[in-house]
């Protein structure tokens, strides 16, 4: 049976679950017309995706047993931070200049390469958040991002460093994790 599934995938170029932050960044890049405003907003739109929080509730999304984006999210000054996110843009497409809008500089991220192929549930999680929240500036997307997470300055200043999963559980949230994908083959 596996060796079925995998002919099917290799003849129909099913999309696995095996992509890289780099794809899934790329697929989100793609998805807000090529070009992002700012690494705050770039990083807050991906935990978007990968995360869903809500009236006390979190669900982290996973595809194939891995969390959504590829990312692990920490606690940071600004907010949910990943260096995944960081390390992801240094990959092949990717290109990123300092921009300037009056008095305000900013660094603009842009992918240029092929649309990598993500499983159908990821990649429609993925376009939902850049529907839903892509024409948000980065600092209106920290604000609903610290809002949600109940993050204020001492919060952010106490958990510092730490993965935003255990932020989550140690401040009260009901927590899950849920799977969008199904995994690969054994």
């Amino acid at each position: 049976m596996a060796v079925i599934r995998s002919l099917t995938r290799l003849l129909f170029r099913t999309p696995r679950a095996d992509y890289t932050a780099g794809d899934a960044l790329a697929y989100l890049v793609l998805g807000a017309g090529g070009t992002v405003r700012g690494m705050k907003k770039l990083v807050r739109l991906a935990f978007l995706a990968q995360y869903d929080i809500e009236d006390g509730r979190a669900a982290e999304y996973l595809c194939g047993g891995r969390p959504l984006m590829r990312a692990e999210f920490r606690i940071w000054l600004f907010g949910p931070f990943s260096l995944d996110i960081y390390g992801a843009l240094a990959g092949r497409g990717f290109s990123a200049r300092v921009a300037r809008e009056g008095d305000r500089h900013y660094v603009e991220v842009e992918y240029r390469g092929r649309r990598p192929g993500l499983p159908e549930q990821a990649a429609r999680r993925i376009d939902s958040v850049v529907e839903r929240y892509g024409g948000m500036s980065g600092q209106e997307l920290e604000s609903l991002v610290n809002t949600l997470l109940g993050l204020d300055e001492e919060r952010k200043e106490r958990h510092a460093g730490q993965p935003v999963r255990r932020y989550l559980e140690g401040e009260g949230f009901e927590t899950a994790r849920a799977e969008l994908c199904e995994k690969g083959p054994p």
